[in-house]
């Protein structure tokens, strides 16, 4: 149990002092929920301390700030309590909000000074607890860098803005952070790179070539630090993005391998986060990535695109996973088109295979075909080049299935084989081939008789 009173401390000082304003009449006990709704009514109607009425906040307070203070002097009160009550009255990251708006400039300067007072011996440390002052402090921070940001847009030169601007986001970031709040540190890293990049750009149109460099590199730094932080703060969606961000900032330092591994990592946190478009285009995204190093590194060609097989595979795998078939298809046509530059022929036939089965489930007959006459599947292959009205190459197709059954000794099987090959070979109007079906036909049927004649 708490008493809401508090006598004046013998030190007289005006950041420690708490006037008779502050005290209440009766104990607290966080335990219950109407005391603790009562309490934080008495701080409301106690009105602020003098120091924060007079000095800390923009006059004339407000009857938000009343709330607002209400309600974060409760915080720090419950902030001794064990366990730590729940169900606290009033919102507490909106007060620090309207606090952080309502601090005058010796607010703020005293604010920030408290960032390095270890004791309790000024305003801000002795009615709010270490965290909402890190979470006040950070807030006006982060203003006082967009600040600067409108300044750089209203004629301030990128020198002048830039550096203070990302020194404050990047405080800002490190309080949040303390603070327990690290989906508000990534927004301040993600500014941190935004002005990183602008000032990056001014560099390079200045021709500035080093300081460009180094510019970049503060942008690199801030997305991999809002990773990680987006990652602790369960934002799948959000950790994709800034991933993608990332990769557009390893481009531009032509670090394309750390690119392509970015994307790769934004498609699979995109993926976990359901969006299913932003997935796949990231991982194609990779594989292009890949390709690209594959034409500028000759001496790693090999490396790289044994990895675009792997980001292609894993486009594919996307596309049937969603039922998006026709791409997954074509998709794998890509795979077993990088798979022949890299002699592996196998390979690259089992990809056709995988094709043409995703041709089939697209309903795509005539693809499907082309696919599995390239697998060398060519039973598969035939019917679909009849079903197309491609006799010529559904005998093809039959005459090889044929060839092959021979080769395995199923002789019965070649004989049928080979005379559907005639009949397909009949309705294209090529007697030669269809003369030649049937004489391998009738020798399967036959073996010690002599070729038939047509």
């Amino acid at each position: 149990m708490f008493f809401v009173s508090a006598g004046a401390p013998s030190d007289a000082h005006s950041n420690a002092q708490i006037s008779h304003e502050d005290a209440a009449p009766e104990p607290l006990n966080f335990n219950d929920p109407q005391a603790v709704d009562a309490a934080h009514q008495t701080f409301v109607n106690q009105g602020l301390p003098a120091r924060w009425r007079d000095a800390l906040l923009a006059a004339p307070p407000t009857d938000d700030d009343r709330h607002a203070f209400a309600t974060l002097r409760l915080r720090k009160l419950a902030d001794q309590a064990q366990p730590y009550p729940t169900g606290m009255p009033g919102d507490l990251e909106q007060a620090v909000t309207t606090l952080a708006n309502h601090l005058s400039p010796t607010g703020r300067t005293e604010l920030l000074q408290s960032l390095e007072v270890g004791g309790g011996d000024n305003a801000f440390a002795q009615y709010l607890t270490d965290q909402d002052r890190w979470h006040l402090a950070a807030d006006v921070l982060a203003a006082r860098a967009k600040t600067c940001y409108v300044a750089w847009r209203n004629g301030t030169s990128a020198e002048d803005a830039g550096p203070p601007g990302m020194a404050d986001y990047r405080h800002a970031a490190s309080l949040y952070e303390r603070a327990g709040l690290p989906a508000h540190a990534a927004d301040a890293l993600k500014r941190v790179g935004a002005i990183a990049l602008k000032t990056a750009n001014f560099y390079k149109h200045t021709d500035q070539p080093q300081r460009t460099q180094e510019a970049w590199r503060s942008a690199v730094n801030a997305y991999l630090d809002e990773v990680e932080l987006r990652r602790a703060a369960g934002q799948r969606a959000n950790v994709a993005d800034a991933l993608e961000r990332l990769a557009g900032v390893y481009t531009l330092l032509e670090e394309h391998d750390d690119a392509a591994r970015s994307l790769t990592a934004a498609s699979e946190s995109y993926e976990l986060a359901d969006l299913r478009d932003e997935a796949i285009a990231a991982a194609r995204k990779a594989e292009a990535r890949y390709m690209r190093l594959a034409q500028l590194a000759p001496l790693t060609r090999l490396t790289q695109l044994a990895l675009a097989v792997d980001a292609c595979k894993r486009v594919a795998q996307l596309y049937s996973r969603w039922e998006k078939y026709g791409a997954a298809a074509h998709t794998r046509l890509r795979l077993a088109g990088l798979y022949g530059d890299l002699a592996q022929p196998k390979l690259a036939r089992e990809a056709h295979g995988d094709a043409a089965r995703a041709f089939v489930q697209a309903k795509n007959w005539a693809m499907a075909a082309d696919a599995f006459w390239e697998s060398g599947e060519y039973e598969l292959a035939a019917p679909l080049f009849r079903s197309t009205e491609q006799p010529d190459r559904a005998g093809d197709a039959y005459a090889a299935a044929a060839a092959r059954r021979e080769q395995e000794g199923a002789h019965t099987d070649a004989e049928r084989l080979y005379r559907e090959a005639a009949k397909e070979y009949e309705l294209a109007g090529m007697w030669e081939m269809r003369a030649q079906a049937i004489r391998f036909a009738d020798k399967l049927a036959n073996p010690g008789a002599l070729p038939a004649s047509t």
